[in-house]
């Protein structure tokens, strides 16, 4: 088996209504703890105008963090593109990059919260097509060389980027679909794929089509990341890690439908946003699920004893993912030493058994959010 990137993605979640300073001075001791574990990247998430997750700049972080920690990567899953201006932007990734001595890993996307676009005032309607912008002008800048460039929503004439990179940066991007992964695979973007409802199937269907768009579009996937993300938490058995969770999973699950407006459909007549006006119903009936059918919920995650977690991550493994990286926050419903002991468990219980045991057979009925 080829050697497989494990990383940690850490939201900065408050869905108990605790203190947000208190949450933000658990910030370092989550760092210390993934640094000296070896996990290879932590990821945080852009968002804005709520307590479901409490970033609004992750970059701003990732400057605060490369002070403080020598070997991890930084990255976003995801800085919204279409909410910046994109060489303002690619400014910010180059500072950290320096200042980080070469370890961030800019993930994009174009951002599923139609009420975060409105009061930043952004049409939704027009992420896909700022999202494409933007990648061209990052891709321009991050060179280091003088362009231009004309846009429908900004224009560059003769500028070059400063402080210039001291290397090559390749983007990451966002996928919800296997039409974006293909998308995403010939502009030569490293993969970044977490479990939002799709089952098992698509997962490995998206993974699929971003590999051949890429190699049909000349790039070498030897240099590209396919990155997967799912929820995880480990157990001693099973039945204990299913038990834990079911007492917290609701409130998770209802703030962030309560964040994305999940009963009133905000996507429903946006175009660009089908995929998810056709998932709302379904989400939010997972909501309001008993507790026996979050059972099926949970069936979908890296939940479960250090066998059950390596035998889930195997099978993405086997499917080609080659970085599998581990939201343990779980909306901010669980204590950070509970979250820390996961940390704990993944990088000495479960990763030295992935290449020895048998992938998990999904049921395709299991991946639900």
């Amino acid at each position: 088996m080829d050697p497989i990137r494990y990383s940690v993605t850490m939201p900065i979640a408050n869905s108990t209504g605790r203190s947000d300073v208190d949450v933000y001075r658990e910030i370092d001791v989550r760092y210390d703890t993934v640094e000296a574990l070896g996990f290879d990247t932590v990821f945080n998430l852009e968002h804005h105008f709520g307590d479901y997750i409490m970033c609004p700049d992750t970059m701003l972080l990732h400057a605060y963090v490369a002070a403080r920690t020598e070997r991890i990567r930084l990255s976003n899953a995801i800085i919204v593109a279409p909410w910046h201006n994109p060489i303002r932007l690619a400014e910010q990734i180059a500072m950290v990059d320096l200042l980080s001595d070469g370890r961030t890993l800019p993930g994009l996307g174009r951002g599923n919260a139609v009420h975060e676009h409105e009061n930043l005032g952004i049409n939704p309607e027009e992420s896909r097509a700022r999202f494409d912008e933007s990648v061209e002008v990052l891709q321009l800048a991050l060179t280091g060389e003088e362009f231009s460039y004309e846009g429908p929503f900004h224009s560059y004439h003769n500028i070059e980027l400063r402080p210039r990179p001291n290397r090559t940066i390749t983007l990451g991007g966002a996928a919800t679909s296997p039409g974006t992964a293909e998308r995403l695979g010939t502009k030569g973007l490293h993969l970044i794929i977490g479990n939002i409802g799709q089952p098992v199937s698509q997962s490995r269907s998206a993974l699929e089509g971003y590999q051949a768009a890429a190699v049909a579009a000349g790039h070498d996937l030897s240099q590209l990341e396919a990155m997967y993300h799912g929820l995880a938490y480990v157990g001693d058995t099973d039945e204990q890690a299913y038990e834990d969770l079911l007492r917290v999973v609701p409130a998770q699950l209802d703030a962030q439908a309560r964040f994305y407006e999940v009963a009133k459909n905000r996507w429903k007549n946006v175009k660009g946003y089908e995929f998810q006006s056709e998932a709302a119903a379904g989400y939010q009936a997972m909501v309001d699920m008993p507790t026996d059918l979050l059972r099926l919920f949970l069936d979908g995650h890296f939940v479960g004893s250090p066998e059950t977690v390596a035998r889930r991550i195997r099978t993405f493994v086997d499917f080609g993912y080659n970085h599998i990286s581990f939201y343990c926050e779980w909306g901010g419903t669980i204590p950070v030493e509970r979250e820390l002991e996961t940390f704990r468990r993944i990088m000495e219980d479960v990763v030295p058994i992935v290449p020895e045991v048998e992938p998990w057979q999904f049921d395709e009925m299991a991946l639900l959010g």
